[in-house]
């Protein structure tokens, strides 16, 4: 916990994960601290923090999981990025919307919200850091364009879970050699209407439609946002 002015309250164990899942990468804390999720290579679990008991979800299909890409609405509901893996090209790629609680295999038990020929449309430039608004209504991600040759253009954008249409543009484009610095979504409040973000080397605040650039402090110079944290 933190306090008022970002110094630490206090530090407490949530869970643990076993030893021999300690090489797996990507988690998702529920905003409750109720939920963990992390992943196991090409699927994940879900575990309850106060039980100790969860569920292993193994991919299918020979597909995966991107570890960087699931976090949670409530503590039923995770969000999480769908990819080829063995199979370059397994049914329901994407960003799909789960109930952890429901029957069946890890696509049986999800939906899927925005395909990803919407959102990555270039080899080797498309990020991770997706992010579920706490309300469940919105999903936070990035969509990138263009070719290693050229340049790649990312673009912060928000999707509605229940329709799957694009709702808002959440920061400037970016134009970058190369991959470029990452372009992710950091924080929503419940209903995705407020989002801080880092893009293109800098912070970038929405608010109900308005945007303005913030002076942020990342991490590692600005690479590794991906699920080092959660709130």
């Amino acid at each position: 916990r933190l306090q008022a002015d970002g110094q630490v309250e206090s530090l407490s164990v949530l869970g643990t994960i076993p030893a021999k899942d300690l090489n797996s990468s990507g988690f998702a804390v529920s905003q409750d601290a109720s939920m963990l999720a992390y992943s196991l290579g090409n699927g994940f679990e879900t575990m309850s923090l106060a039980r100790g008991t969860g569920k292993r979800w193994r991919a299918v299909d020979a597909g995966g999981v991107a570890g960087f890409s699931m976090s949670w609405a409530g503590d039923r509901t995770l969000a999480f990025e769908w990819l080829g893996a063995d199979n370059p090209h397994p049914p329901g790629l994407g960003l799909r919307v789960m109930n952890v609680a429901a029957a069946g295999n890890l696509l049986q038990a999800s939906r899927l919200v925005v395909p990803y020929s919407r959102y990555c449309l270039t080899r080797g430039g498309c990020q991770d850091g997706q992010l579920l608004t706490a309300d469940g209504s919105r999903l936070l991600l990035t969509r990138t364009t263009g070719t290693l040759e050229t340049y790649y253009v990312n673009n912060l954008l928000a999707y509605s879970v229940r329709t799957g249409r694009r709702l808002a543009a959440l920061a400037p484009t970016i134009r970058a050699q190369g991959a470029g610095p990452p372009c992710v979504p950091l924080w929503s409040n419940p209903s995705g209407n407020q989002v801080i973000s880092f893009c293109g080397g800098h912070g970038e605040r929405y608010d109900h439609g308005r945007l303005s650039r913030i002076k942020l402090y990342p991490p590692m110079y600005g690479t590794n946002f991906g699920a080092e944290f959660a709130w």
